[in-house]
């Protein structure tokens, strides 16, 4: 049996402690509903209709938060991609 994630990159920009943070993160949930559930509590936060990567100022912990609460088989890899070397996970 073969198992396919479906997957989407979001880039949170977002100040924690005083500082900008900017962290790509990728996104993995195991099926097309969890994947709508998802879509749908991004929806609430931020456009995520515009082309390309949707940017969201929403704190990487709170990303993972919602992406367990779409389904506990969903994965973040944090940091996947970071803007400059000044940026740090």
């Amino acid at each position: 049996m073969s198992s396919i994630f479906l997957s989407a990159e979001i880039s949170c920009i977002y100040k924690k402690h005083g500082r900008r943070r900017k962290i790509h993160c990728l996104v993995f949930v195991p099926d097309l509903a969890s994947g709508a559930k998802f879509g749908l509590a991004l929806s609430r936060i931020g456009n995520i209709t515009s082309d390309g990567r949707p940017i969201l100022g929403l704190d990487a912990k709170e990303l993972l938060r919602i992406t367990l609460d779409t389904s506990p088989q969903s994965h973040v890899d944090p940091g996947s991609r970071v803007d400059a070397s000044f940026f740090s996970v």
